[in-house]
């Protein structure tokens, strides 16, 4: 199960503007120039030869004015070189439109404006208050997100450029994930504001219900003392930084391995009421199961890494994926289209066909959108 977040688009006017520059450009950019580029640099090369053939077999050196002429031609080229790059560059920028909110704080896009943070991840630890400017007339549209800083100005987004429905999104991701961050009273009317064009539009009901059915698949009641944010396993060498999911007999934290990379951390419990020879019985498919899943490599499945039991518990460390899972994904930003989920099929079908020929065959057993993690 990826882990819960809020995905949007957004996009300034500025950074709109340079992608249709760069879009339309692209020919001559990213076609003419590199072609002329590279029979300059052949031309340079020949002509550098030639002098250090000339030098070398004591011709006459070249006049000043042709030796002038050579490296300003070389200089020249040098800087039409630059140009392809640029643009390149500025077209892989161009391509951070995605806003992120999660637990771990606002994973911000392309933004001109606040070229500090452009592209940066804000923590939650760093912002004081979130709030919605006033200068707008009443209407959300004409208002803009404010996230102010400890450090820094504050960063300002235009809500124009969001739906209702996204607006709706990251107002509930904030309530869900801001911890000691001061929400504005101001959030609250713009979300009543979104929540009624959601309702109205959608017969499914607004986000709002989304993300509580989603919360109440991730967080139902669990039989057991899940572990709190902060606690160490394995002599201290696994710290368990928050809660991905949890629920009956099992959870699933993320945590910090030797203080430096992240993993994904999946506990099953053994009822303490549970008779000895069936503890052993468990304990021992556990552990089966375990180191059969070890021996997995496909960059389609997620690397099981190690396993270990802990009071009674029995963990299993996996590599973590940063993205979404197919069914927040689709609850969020609606179907797919037919070559996107045909291409996830022959994905799916990939794996599957990889854990079939296995020895023993592996059947999966649980093959839901739940399970299936879109990687970034």
């Amino acid at each position: 199960m990826a882990e819960l977040s809020v995905v949007t688009k957004y996009e300034s006017s500025e950074v709109a503007l340079l992608k249709s520059a760069l879009k339309l450009g692209f020919p001559v950019w990213g076609v003419i120039m590199p072609i002329s580029v590279a029979f300059g640099w052949c031309v340079v090369l020949f002509a550098a030869l030639c002098l250090i053939s000339f030098k070398l077999t004591g011709y006459p050196s070249m006049g000043s004015f042709e030796l002038s002429s050579f490296f300003i031609t070389f200089w020249a080229l040098c800087s039409v070189t630059a140009i392809p790059l640029i643009c390149l560059t500025l077209s892989r920028m161009t391509e951070k439109t995605n806003l992120i909110i999660d637990r771990s704080g606002i994973q911000l896009p392309l933004l001109p404006n606040n070229p500090g943070v452009s592209g940066k991840t804000l923590p939650w630890a760093a912002l004081t208050r979130i709030d919605v400017d006033t200068s707008g007339k009443g209407d959300w549209q004409e208002r803009c997100l404010v996230l102010f800083r400890k450090k820094g100005g504050p960063v300002k987004i235009d809500l124009f450029r969001f739906s209702a429905q996204d607006v709706e999104k990251m107002i509930m991701a904030f309530e869900h994930f801001s911890n000691d961050c001061e929400l504005s009273g101001e959030l609250g009317t713009v979300k009543d504001q979104v929540k009624a064009i959601s309702d109205s539009k959608d017969s499914a009901g607004s986000y709002t219900s989304m993300w509580e059915d989603e919360l109440a698949r991730r967080y139902c009641p669990t039989s057991n003392l899940p572990l709190e944010p902060g606690r160490t396993l394995r002599n201290g060498t696994i710290e368990v930084k928050r809660h991905l999911a949890m629920g009956g007999l099992s959870a699933v934290y993320l945590v910090q391995v030797d203080g430096k990379e992240l993993a994904v951390l999946k506990e099953a419990v053994i009822p303490e009421d549970t008779g000895e020879g069936l503890k052993e019985k468990a304990k021992e498919l556990f552990e089966r199961e375990a180191a059969l899943l070890m021996k997995l490599k496909h960059p389609g499945i997620v690397s099981v890494r190690d396993f270990f039991a802990d009071q009674e518990r029995n963990y299993l460390l996996l590599d973590y994926l940063n993205g979404q899972d197919l069914k927040q994904l689709v609850r969020q930003n609606g179907p797919r289209s037919e070559s996107e989920a045909l291409s996830w099929a022959i994905q799916i079908a990939a794996i599957m066909k990889y854990l079939h020929e296995q020895d023993p065959p592996i059947i999966h057993r649980d093959l839901t959108p739940d399970n299936l993690v879109l990687t970034e």
